[in-house]
């Protein structure tokens, strides 16, 4: 029988595990998507917003050390306030099932691009350091558009895509949880 504090061990390796694995993914396959707060989501469904808020800021620290460079941790406010999102969004819920999941994709999606949009100005100067944000961009600009809007346009469209698939693999892995590790005393109330 797991204790409550292997559950916490075991769930908090998971997510860790979720965050990087899934980004790496992503990043290697030059996929149109971050999905580095899958993890950070994970467990604050079970145990809250302290919980993302430490998953985001191991997340973010190994990607700004080892991916995009130290003046990208100020990054990590998207992991706080996606963590805080969604434990807002829980807290309120009657359950975890369809409606949950379309409530986080909204205002995670909402919260996220408050925060994503001018960071990509302040750190990246205003130019997408993904992959695919950085060629819609680019597409943006040789077709006429003011760089402006086309970061902003670069940005939200691929963290719509990122929130619709990070929150869909989410509840997918919280459906293949084991029960053992779903102990009710975990869910946040």
């Amino acid at each position: 029988m797991l204790t409550r504090k292997k559950r916490t061990v075991h769930l908090f390796i998971v997510a860790t595990i979720m965050n990087l694995c899934l980004f790496l993914i992503a990043y290697f396959l030059k996929l149109p998507l971050w999905l580095d707060t899958t993890g950070t989501i994970y467990i604050t469904l079970f145990f809250g917003f302290p919980a993302g808020f430490l998953i985001g800021l191991i997340n973010n620290t190994i990607l700004s050390l080892f991916f995009y460079g130290f003046d990208s941790i100020v990054y990590y406010l998207v992991s706080i306030a996606v963590a805080l999102t969604a434990h807002i969004c829980i807290k309120r819920s009657k359950g975890i099932g369809i409606k949950l999941a379309f409530t986080l994709i909204l205002f995670i999606f909402i919260v996220s691009i408050f925060f994503v949009i001018p960071l990509t100005f302040r750190v990246d100067n205003g130019v997408p350091s993904d992959y695919w944000g950085h060629l819609l961009y680019e597409i943006m600009i040789q077709n006429h558009f003011i760089s402006v809007w086309a970061t902003i346009l670069a940005v939200v469209g691929i963290k719509l895509l990122d929130v619709i698939i990070t929150i869909t693999i989410v509840m997918s892995a919280y459906k293949l949880t084991p029960s053992k590790l779903k102990d009710s005393s975990h869910v946040i109330q």
